[in-house]
């Protein structure tokens, strides 16, 4: 695994995530025996990892390695890479591998695993069975979880504070006007200073900076 420097508060938010994520079951049929695929996987961990900021994605190199990369809101991350190995060059074997790797890598970073013992071993016959499995309705639901996903993490991106280059561009709309100015566009955005403003404050600012020096103007 690698890690960012410093890795303080991905670490409190994982300790407080694990302590709260529930068991995964294991729902799909193998052969002799059942597994949890990457659904089960992050339909329990998805809903734990947002509320405390954290977020899991993955990429490929062009050396088909793939990585997981378990990331928080502050921008520390955690990440574990293996080799993908597919069977053979077919894209449904290449997919297969993928999502097998995905899903072992991301209950690595997360330090979980499903109930019992990993029945399937990792073998060329539950990775068939994982590409048989996968119909339009898994798929579906699948898209489902992802949307959510993608949803919550903009609404926390949306939570964040304002960005130092947004307050710069406040600032400088306000450059060459009397303070007074500056404290009734402040009285009416309810704060003391723009650093206090989030994110999906600044086209309301940037609005009511506009209607003063309009007024102001006009005067």
């Amino acid at each position: 695994m690698t890690f960012s420097n410093p890795i303080d508060q991905i670490a409190v938010a994982l300790a407080k995530a694990q302590a709260e994520l529930q068991p995964i079951q294991k729902t799909i049929d193998g052969y002799n025996y059942k597994y949890a695929d990457l659904y089960d996987v992050m339909e329990v961990i998805l809903p734990v990892t947002s509320k405390y900021g954290l977020s899991v994605t993955s990429i490929v190199d062009i050396n088909e390695n793939i990585t997981v990369i378990l990331l928080h809101i502050s921008g520390q991350y955690i990440l574990s890479t293996a080799p993908l190995k597919p069977k053979s060059d077919e894209h449904k074997d290449f997919g297969t591998s993928m999502t097998y790797k995905r899903r072992y890598l991301t209950l690595g970073l997360l330090g979980i695993h499903p109930r019992g013992d990993d029945d399937d071993g990792g073998n060329n016959k539950k990775q068939d069975e994982d590409n048989n499995r996968s119909n339009n309705k898994k798929q579906y639901q699948q898209n489902q979880t992802s949307s959510n996903y993608n949803a919550k993490k903009q609404n926390n991106q949306q939570q964040l504070n304002i960005s130092k280059d947004k307050i710069d561009l406040l600032n400088s709309k306000l450059m060459g006007f009397p303070e007074d100015i500056r404290l009734e566009v402040l009285k009416e955005l309810k704060v003391n200073n723009f650093s206090e403003l989030k994110n999906q404050d600044y086209a309301n600012a940037l609005n009511i900076i506009i209607k003063t020096i309009n007024t102001y103007d006009g005067e």
